[in-house]
Formats: C-alpha cells, structure tokens, sequence
C-alpha cells in the first residue's frame, strides 16, 4: 500500500502536450495531479493553493531556463522535471545548472515519462533513457575531441551506414541540419568524406 502519493503538477504552454502528460499520469502509481496550466504566472501565483511536491513544465517561451530558478525561489522543496522535445546536451546541462531536478523527453507514448517519475520518488533522477545516454556519451568524451555532442551523434549514425533522412528521423532534426553537422565533422577532422571521417573518428575514440 502506497502510504503517500507526491503531488504534481504540470505546466505546458501547449495544450496538445499538456493533455497527452496529464494522460499519462491518470495511470501513474506514485502520484496525484493537482492541477495543470497553460499560464506560466497563473501557476505561479497558485504554488502555495497547489502546494505540489513535483513541478512538471515545459521551459514557457518568455523565461526559458529561468524560469526554474523562479519556481525554486518560491518554492524551494519543490522539484522541478523538465518536459522538453530538444534533447541537446546544452539544453539539457542548462537546465539542470538552473536547478532543475529532471529532464524528460516529450513523447506520445507516456511509458518514458512515468518511468523517470518513478524513479525519482525511489531517490534517483528523472531522466529520460535518452538524456541519460546523451548525458553518459558526454562524459566519457574524450576532453581534446573537437566535435560537439550533436556532431558524435550524427557520425556515430553515418558509421551505421544511415543515410542523411534516417540519422534526421532519428535524431529528431531536420535533413538539412544533418548535413550542417557533417560539414562541421569534415572541417573539424580535416577529411573530405564519410569514410576519412568515421576512420579518425574510431582511430582516436571520438565515437564508442
């Protein structure tokens, strides 16, 4: 039996991904949703009527990461999970360095975003599996190696021999940026093509 149950409470400027997380936490175990918003300064100027233990938001568009610092000013205890659809480990690093105590990936499938909750009430960090990864792939990258977060990624991918649209599907960017990024990973290696590239890249270990 579940002696206490956090409460949570979500705000999302959409309203499309605002229902589809309330959705997801109707089935959730570990916690009860109070309320949730569109209005960034509504939710804010309620925080001691609510009185969540969890803060579920999108970062709102005029804040942005500071938001969570202004949330945390009002409501130290609060815990605060970042709902985003960007997965870059700037943003990701940014918003936990601002104080957020999670980071979550927006997806229609709500498994993702129960499961890093869970975590989080049994002690651990909300994090999408994702962030996670992106977050250890970062860590374990070598100090002197010239490429971005972003730049491994898409060269880890060419090495799979993925073609431009499928590294953009699965990473959730553009075509377009896809071939910015291998541009940057030619000059940046001093190469001329896919195969030079990958070559170095696994030579030195700047991709696992």
């Amino acid at each position: 039996m579940i002696s206490h149950k956090k409460r949570i409470v979500i705000f999302d400027e959409n309203e499309f991904y605002n229902s589809i997380a309330a959705a997801s936490l109707s089935k959730a175990q570990f916690f009860n949703l109070v309320s949730r918003y569109q209005n960034f300064c509504l939710m804010t100027t309620r925080l001691k009527l609510d009185k969540p233990d969890v803060i579920l938001m999108d970062l709102p568009c005029a804040e942005g990461v500071r938001a969570i610092r202004e949330v945390k000013e009002l409501k130290p205890d609060v815990q605060v999970v970042v709902l985003s659809v960007h997965q870059r480990i700037e943003d990701v690093v940014n918003a936990l360095r601002f104080g957020a105590d999670g980071y979550v990936i927006k997806h229609l499938n709500g498994n993702d975003l129960i499961q890093a909750l869970d975590k989080m009430y049994f002690g651990g960090v909300a994090l999408s599996a994702s962030v996670a990864r992106t977050l250890v792939q970062e860590f374990w990258r070598p100090r002197n190696n010239p490429l971005s977060g972003a730049e491994i990624k898409v060269l880890k991918l060419m090495s799979n021999a993925r073609t431009y649209t499928a590294i953009a599907e699965d990473l959730q960017i553009s075509a377009q940026t896809v071939k910015v990024h291998t541009r940057n990973i030619y000059r940046k290696l001093n190469v001329h093509c896919k195969s030079e590239a990958i070559a170095i890249a696994q030579q030195g270990r700047l991709i696992n």
